[in-house]
């Protein structure tokens, strides 16, 4: 258990932007102590919890000013970049995305719905399918024509 002390220094550090491993090395202890430290003392949490948050927004708040000036506008870029990397993040040319994942998921239920003849092994198929696209993907399909291999 971390001492009142390592706790306070703990908040201080993620306070300058260090990372939960940062952290523990700086107040001396190992990271499960860590977090095990925040998930058994609420007020700790909430301090080191605020005090990452405070150094986040203090960066953001600087590319936001940043940005205002039209001859930094890289700033934006950079924002953008990394808030919303599905959309402006560079890709190279073989990267996917989850816009193409869904689509070659889509594809592939399609293939299965369309060549797999028991009703039951199509269905667990499609249902294992479904389970790892994302979220807003394309809702997987059936035919509704009936099976030759049931009963």
């Amino acid at each position: 258990m971390l001492t009142d002390e390592q706790k306070h220094e703990a908040a201080l550090v993620a306070m300058v932007g260090c990372d939960r491993e940062t952290i523990a090395k700086y107040v001396g202890c190992r990271v499960e102590e860590l977090v095990d430290a925040l998930g058994a003392d609420a007020d700790f949490a909430t301090d080191v919890r605020r005090a990452e948050a405070g150094c986040e927004l203090a960066h953001m708040r600087s590319i936001q000013q940043a940005a205002r000036d039209e001859r930094h506008w890289r700033a934006s870029v950079w924002w953008l970049e990394r808030r919303l990397p599905e959309r402006y993040a560079r890709r190279g040319a073989d990267a996917v995305g989850r816009v193409e994942i869904g689509q070659f998921l889509a594809k592939l239920a399609d293939a299965v719905a369309a060549t797999v003849r028991d009703r039951r092994d199509r269905q667990a198929a499609l249902e294992a399918i479904a389970k790892i696209a994302p979220p807003d993907a394309t809702p997987v399909s059936q035919p509704e024509e009936a099976d030759e291999d049931d009963e």
